[in-house]
C-alpha cells in the first residue's frame, strides 16, 4: 500500500537506469531534498492507511464526509505541487471497493443533498455543509419569508434550496437549469429536502428563445457547463454536449405568474448578459437585487465583457454594492429612486401595470 502511495505521488523509491542521466544533471540540493522527502512521504503514507484502515468501520455517509475532510486538508496542507491531488486520484479506488458511493446528507431540516464526493463542490457540501458562503450571503440578504427567488444556472440546488427554506411556505423560488443530468439531481435534492415552492424550469436563460448545444462540465466540477465550449473545456470538460431549450427570463417570469422578485442570483458561466437583457421587463418592474458572478474571459467568450454586462445593469438604474473577496462575484441594487417603486405583493395597480408590461396585455 505504501508502495502504490509512493507511486501516485510520482516520488520514486528507488533510483531507475533512465532516471541516472537526468539526476547527473539535477543540482544537488535538489538530491538532498529528494532524499529528505523521502522519509515525510513514507509517515504520512502510513498515517494515510492507518485511516483508511479506520474508515471502513465507518457508514458510507461517514466515510465520505472523512474524505472530503481530507481532501480539503491534504489540498490545504500537503507542501509541494507534486501530489497535492493524491486524495482525487484515489478516488477511483476507493470507489472500486466500495468505501466511497453516493449518499444522503441531511445538513440541518430542510436542507439535504444527495451527493457525489467526486464533484468539487458537491465534496465540499460533504465537508462544511455550504457552498460559497459569501455569495449566499448576499443573496440570503433579501429573503424573507413570502419572498421570491430566481437562480438562474441552480445547478444541484446549493441556493435553490436555502432559498426555499428562507423564503418559506409563503415565499417562492424559480430553479432555472438546462443541463438534463443535473437537473435529474436537482430534483432529487428537491424532494429529499421536501420543499413543494420550487420551481424548477429545465432550461437555459438568455436574450432570445430557440435551442443551443450546452457544452457539459467536466465530471469534477459538473457546475461548469456553458453555452460557450471554451468556458467548459477551460475547466476540464472534453467538449461533449447537449442541444437545451433557450428562453428570455422575461418570458419565464411570465409563465411562472410570478407578483414580486425580490432576489435574481445568477451563475452561467459566461452568459450573464444575455441573461440581463432578456430579463429587462422584470427587471425594470420588479426591481430585485441582482447577484451575478462577472468574469470577464468567460463573458467573452460569449461575445460579452464586463464591461458591456456593467453599462446594462446601469442602464437599467442599478449600482454595484459589494463584491466578494475574489472579485468574480457581485451584488448589483436598485438605486434609491427604484426602490421606492419596487412592486409588494400586496397587490394593487402596481402589480397589474407591472404584469400587463411583462405579457402584453
Amino acid at each position: 500500500m505504501v508502495r502504490c502511495f509512493l507511486d501516485l505521488l510520482s516520488i520514486p523509491d528507488a533510483i531507475h537506469p533512465w532516471q541516472i542521466k537526468e539526476m547527473q544533471m539535477s543540482s544537488q540540493p535538489e538530491l538532498k531534498r529528494r532524499r529528505f522527502l523521502k522519509p515525510i512521504v513514507m509517515v504520512v503514507a502510513a498515517l494515510f492507511v492507518t485511516v483508511a484502515a479506520v474508515t471502513l468501520f465507518m457508514g458510507p455517509l461517514a466515510r465520505d464526509r472523512n474524505y472530503a475532510h481530507l481532501n480539503r486538508f491534504w489540498g490545504d496542507h500537503w507542501p509541494l505541487q507534486r501530489g497535492r491531488y493524491l486524495p482525487v486520484r484515489l478516488l477511483p479506488l476507493l470507489e472500486r471497493i466500495g468505501m466511497i458511493q453516493r449518499v444522503t446528507y441531511e445538513i440541518e431540516p430542510g436542507i439535504a443533498y444527495v451527493l457525489d464526493p467526486r464533484d468539487v463542490i458537491e465534496s465540499a457540501l460533504l465537508d462544511k455543509g455550504t457552498w460559497d458562503d459569501e455569495v449566499w450571503s448576499m443573496v440570503a440578504g433579501h429573503l424573507k419569508p413570502g419572498a421570491t427567488l430566481i437562480d438562474i444556472g441552480a445547478h444541484i440546488g446549493t441556493f435553490s434550496i436555502p432559498g426555499a427554506k428562507a423564503v418559506g411556505t409563503t415565499g417562492r423560488v424559480v430553479a432555472v437549469e438546462p443541463n438534463p443530468m443535473t437537473v435529474a439531481r436537482l430534483n432529487a435534492n428537491i424532494a429529499a429536502s421536501g420543499w413543494k415552492n420550487i420551481l424548477v424550469e429545465p432550461v437555459a436563460c438568455g436574450d432570445t428563445n430557440g435551442t443551443l448545444p450546452l457544452y457539459i462540465g467536466s465530471q469534477v466540477n459538473s457546475g461548469t457547463s456553458s453555452l460557450a465550449k471554451a468556458n467548459a473545456v477551460d475547466h476540464g470538460a472534453k467538449g461533449g454536449s447537449v442541444d437545451v431549450p433557450i428562453e428570455r427570463l422575461d418570458d419565464i417570469v411570465k409563465r411562472a405568474r410570478l407578483t414580486r422578485i425580490d432576489a435574481i442570483k445568477i451563475d452561467v458561466e459566461g452568459a450573464e448578459t444575455g441573461v440581463i437583457k432578456g430579463g429587462e421587463m422584470s427587471i425594470r418592474t420588479f426591481h430585485p437585487v441582482i447577484v451575478l458572478e462577472v468574469v470577464d474571459q468567460m463573458l467573452k467568450n460569449m461575445g460579452s465583457s464586463k464591461a458591456e454586462l456593467e453599462s446594462v445593469l446601469r442602464g437599467y438604474g442599478y449600482v454595484k454594492t459589494r463584491e466578494n473577496s475574489s472579485h468574480d462575484n457581485a451584488e448589483w441594487s436598485p438605486a434609491p429612486s427604484l426602490v421606492r417603486l419596487r412592486v409588494r405583493p400586496s397587490g394593487g395597480e402596481g402589480v397589474t401595470r407591472g404584469l400587463s408590461r411583462i405579457t402584453g396585455q
